[in-house]
């Protein structure tokens, strides 16, 4: 049992993220340093890190504290900030134009 969830959570980032693998963190650095990642900042990213985590340590797998934490609160900062800009912009009246 414990073989098939972490097989599981290994197939995950090996199949359908790859970009996933890494702890995040270089990520995040280079984000805030200009480099253009946001693509790497999607709900998808954010429901493999936090469900393949999940998978390894009910497995009994080791993993860090920092790093997964640190990109999963990234990736949802980032999509709410895609969420609240939108309705941000749909709430704004135009101008009368006076």
């Amino acid at each position: 049992l414990m073989g098939s969830i972490t097989a599981l959570a290994a197939a995950l980032t090996v199949f359908w993220l790859p970009s996933t693998a890494s702890g995040g963190v270089p990520l995040i650095i280079a984000l805030l340093n200009g480099i253009n990642l946001r693509s790497e900042f999607r709900v998808k990213h954010l429901a493999v890190k936090a469900f393949g985590g999940a998978l390894a340590v009910g497995s009994g797998l080791c993993l860090g504290p920092e790093a997964p934490m640190i990109f999963i609160g990234a990736s949802a900062g980032a999509g709410f900030a895609r969420a609240v800009v939108p309705v941000s912009r749909w709430l704004k009246k135009p101008s009368a134009g006076i």
